[in-house]
């Protein structure tokens, strides 16, 4: 063997370029829980940082075994490959990333394969997921989830609270596909409770519940129809106001319609019943002022109808259920004979006024025979419950007493803190009057709380004559709660409710412009509508991690209107408190939920730039991106010529400035996008036209005229812009209720019409002509509206009128303008002594002129002449004066005429004296 020259070469071999703890993995194939036996997943491998190589994938399944999940890997585009399985091996699975042999930062990821199951097949129930009716530390907030049909899997339960914290619930596996759930609120607000099962949300998950403030009441609801019944038999239980005077109210939802009877035994106690008509799961609501009393809703579970089971047929008696002088701790005995009722579970319970259960021995004596014995602890009404098969028996509840020595009936309170009209912040007072109460030396206590439950300050002062005067101050407006008890029992008008209102009056306060939903580091602005004094107002937003931000609110220049901006820097719900003088503005708080992203849509743009250009000049427009989210901003330009856009810093408040300078006329397509998504109106279609010669810009016609404007007319101008280049044109005339018509002509110009009103006559106009925002030359114009007509102004004229007088059997004409005198329709009437009228030519010589010609044929006074059917004394004098002159001057020809005659006669007779 020869070696060729300089063999053998040197080689180094190293490692590829690419470094490993760059590559990035995400995507469902990777994460610990959710993927399901025989569904493909996948997941993405990003190498964009981490140079040259090439990623490889081995998925291990719960023996070990590499070749049982087979993967798939495609580069989907130049830095993003995608690795797609699936397995049908229930367990933890092993997927290694590796790039360049190397692993990729947390693999390998294990990954929990469930089994195949159904989540729409689960089942919930229970008063924990009913959307109200829970309350603040509520004990009793329990539910059940039925995974019997739905598969194999592991339910799991969360509670996020208010504020976004997460409360995990543990769960109870109570055997055969059943588990039971519980927790305890602690805030008032909106709760989600998500359950999901084997990896996925179960139906009608998340539930949406409505925690409300811890409430006092004194209602206390027993018995067994809020715990079960059967199909077809009424459901019994006992509601005790225990004093209260509130309306009740009752609710039942359920697989069946249910009637309702309340039977008022009229000592603050009722019994309800409902008759179940379909088995399943039923809620009864138990309302108090609208309110679910404690406990309410009820879940009852209503089984199907057992027909040899017979409640009805149940027997009881003995003193136990009778008397009304029991004796405190010693034992009360009735006996219970089912022997005729079927086979089915008994039970007895005994309820005291204050709602307390009392323990019973239930002794069974025999085949149906049941002797039960109890001891009541406190004074008062006891009432005592027999349900058999989860059904109240015939007869039940019994009422019975243990007297109270003392007569807590004659202790009274008065005074203005338990009456209407209450003030926040305003002292008030009360008295306790046990005088006639016999109480001796017994204490009295009370307490005050709001509707929260919160315990109210107050002062008692000991007047020394068993009277009590108590102080105290509600801090704000609501619903408040005072308890007075007597021997540690509370007095009949307790517990008292009173209505504290405002101390200001907040109703024409409004919030314009918070957004339910908002982004994340982004800007937020909402306007406060009705505030007088900025320094009252304050603002308060709470974040779900418990941090308080104190958003910045600035006053406008009228007063009334308050800008308030905060920028959340959280995701989740967060709740807006606002404050005028330590009082909630109507609807506050206000709930909003901030996630991250952007919204393209509540982008503004807007300024001259986007309206109209001017060529080789700069152009000006604003972008408004406040409560937008975060995102880049893009621009784009495309016209006749390229125009280069340049946009100013952010302003730190979500606006920013832009400017571009076009170099030829024409159509300019500007495009703004926010997280490349075009906001409204992008893109905008902006004209480039030349700088306009606003000077050439004229106004002209009647309608400008000060002397031609008048009521009932329509009056006409023109606005000629055809020198000046286009431009958006406005004209507003003060004065008149309508706004002018304007009529764009197309070619540069524009008609305007506009209607002073009838009795409009002396109104003041002010005409404002404005083009491309500016006012044109000679505006803006003022007028004063003319009466329709004014007769006054016209003017007569010509030989019928003139001082020389005119002749009899000739026709005369009168020259009339009305050029000054409106719009009115002309009469002309000549009446000649014998009151007959002379007929009338009128000829229309234009431009407002006309010519009357009439024919005096007698002597005497002519009038005389009509305007728009008005007679006027200055028209009625000339004409007087004109036919004195015609009277005058008939006379004068009929002596002229006879003198003839006379000359006609005397030459005729010389004539016959020389014949003769």
């Amino acid at each position: 063997m020869l070696h060729v020259p300089r063999s053998p070469f040197n080689v180094n071999v190293d490692k590829p370029s690419g470094d490993a703890s760059k590559i990035l993995v995400f995507g469902e194939g990777v994460k610990p829980n959710g993927i399901i036996t025989g569904k493909q997943t996948y997941f993405d491998i990003s190498t964009e940082h981490a140079g040259k190589g090439v990623p490889d994938v081995v998925i291990l399944d719960p023996n070990g075994d590499r070749q049982s999940v087979p993967v798939k890997l495609r580069q989907i585009n130049e830095n993003v490959w995608r690795c797609e399985y699936s397995s049908n091996i229930v367990g933890l699975h092993s997927v290694n990333v590796f790039f360049n042999r190397e692993h990729v930062p947390g693999s390998p990821f294990p990954v929990e394969v469930s089994p195949v199951c159904d989540p729409k097949k689960v089942k919930t129930s229970g008063r924990g997921l009913q959307p109200k009716g829970v309350r603040v530390d509520d004990k009793t907030c329990t539910f059940w989830i039925h995974t019997e049909l739905a598969g194999e899997g592991i339910p799991e339960a969360k509670l996020i609270e208010p504020g976004g914290g997460t409360i995990p619930i543990h769960l109870k596996d109570l055997g055969s596909g059943k588990y039971e759930g519980k927790y305890v609120p602690t805030k008032i607000g909106r709760y989600v409770a998500m359950i999901s099962y084997g990896g996925h949300e179960i139906l009608n998950s998340p539930f949406q519940i409505q925690v409300g403030p811890k409430r006092f009441t004194g209602v206390r609801a027993y018995g067994p129809g809020l715990r079960g019944g059967m199909v077809n038999h009424p459901a019994k239980f006992m509601v005790d106001t225990n004093g209260e005077t509130g309306a009740l109210g009752f609710q039942i939802e359920g697989p069946g319609q249910s009637s309702i009877d309340c039977e008022d035994f009229g000592n603050m106690t009722c019994q309800v019943s409902y008759l179940p008509v379909a088995s399943g799961d039923y809620y009864v609501h138990i309302l108090a002022e609208d309110e679910d009393i404690e406990e309410s809703p009820f879940f009852v579970k209503i089984e199907p109808h057992q027909p040899d089971v017979h409640p009805e047929l149940v027997e009881c008696n003995g003193r136990g259920l009778e008397a009304q002088d029991l004796v405190l701790n010693q034992p009360a005995e009735f006996l219970v004979d089912a022997h005729r009722a079927g086979t089915a579970p008994l039970q007895v319970e005994v309820m005291d006024e204050k709602g307390h259960s009392v323990p019973v021995d239930v002794d069974k004596k025999g085949l149906g025979a049941y002797k039960c014995s109890y001891k009541p602890k406190n004074h008062g009404r006891h009432s005592v419950i027999v349900s058999y098969g989860g059904v109240s028996t015939k007869k039940s509840p019994y009422r019975v007493q243990a007297p109270n020595p003392f007569n807590i009936s004659k202790v009274s309170v008065n005074g203005p803190g338990v009456e209407s009209g209450l003030l926040s912040t305003v002292p008030t007072k009360f008295v306790i009057d046990t005088r006639a109460s016999g109480q001796g030396d017994q204490a009295v206590a009370l307490s005050i709380q709001d509707d929260k439950g919160k315990a109210i300050p107050y002062h008692v002062q000991d007047n020394g004559d068993d009277t009590y005067s108590v102080e105290y101050t509600a801090p704000l407006p609501g619903k408040y709660q005072i308890r007075v008890l007597f021997d540690d029992d509370e007095i009949p008008q307790s517990p008292m409710s009173v209505i504290v209102q405002p101390h200001l009056d907040l109703s024409n306060v409004h919030v314009q412009g918070l957004e339910p939903n908002i982004f994340l580091d982004s800007p937020t602005e909402f306007q406060v509508e009705g505030i007088e004094d900025k320094q009252k107002l304050a603002c308060i937003v709470l974040s779900p991690s418990g941090e308080k931000q104190e958003a910045l609110a600035t006053q406008d220049g009228n007063g009334q209107v308050v800008k308030v901006a905060f920028t959340p820097s959280e995701e989740g719900p967060h709740e807006v408190e606002l404050l005028y003088d330590g009082l909630n503005v109507p609807g506050s708080p206000f709930m909003v939920n901030v996630t991250r992203g952007s919204d393209s849509s509540r982008v503004l743009a807007h300024g001259k730039g986007l309206q109209q250009a001017i060529v080789n000049e700069p152009n000006v427009f604003q972008i408004e991106t406040k409560g937008a989210g975060t995102s880049g901003l893009g621009l784009t330009i495309e016209g006749p010529s390229e125009a280069v856009m340049t946009c100013m810093p952010d302003n730190r408040d979500g606006s920013c400035r832009v400017e571009y300078t076009p170099t030829a006329v024409g159509v300019y397509d500007i495009g703004i996008t926010f997280g490349e998504k075009h906001i409204p109106g992008s893109p905008f279609k902006v004209p480039v036209v030349h700088s306009m010669a606003f000077e050439n810009v004229r106004a002209y016609g009647n309608g400008l005229d000060n002397t031609k404007v008048r009521e009932g007319v329509e009056q006409e101008f023109t606005i000629d812009a055809s020198e000046a280049g286009p431009a958006p044109m406005s004209c507003e005339i003060k004065g008149l209720k309508e706004p002018p018509l304007v009529v764009d002509n197309r070619d540069g110009t524009f008609s305007v019409s506009y209607l002073p009103p009838i009795g409009s006559a002396g109104t003041d106009l002010t005409c404002n002509l404005k083009y491309n925002g500016k006012d044109i030359v000679n505006t803006p114009v003022h007028l004063k509206v003319k009466p329709k007509v004014e007769p006054d102004q016209v003017e007569l004229s010509g030989e019928g009128i003139s001082p020389k007088g005119i002749l009899a059997s000739l026709p005369a004409s009168i020259t009339i303008d009305t050029t000054n005198a409106g719009n009115g329709d002309l009469g002309v009437e000549v009446t000649g002594p014998d009151g007959r009228k002379r007929k009338v030519e009128i000829e229309d010589e234009a431009d407002g002129k006309y010519k009357a010609t009439f024919l005096p044929d007698d002597l005497g006074d002519y009038k005389h002449i009509q305007l728009d059917q008005q007679n006027y004394a200055e028209s009625q004098k000339e004409g007087k004066n004109t036919l004195k002159w015609v009277k005058n001057i008939v006379r004068l020809l009929i002596v002229r005429m006879l003198e003839l005659v006379l000359s006609l006669v005397e030459l005729h007779l010389e004539k016959e004296m020389m014949w003769t």
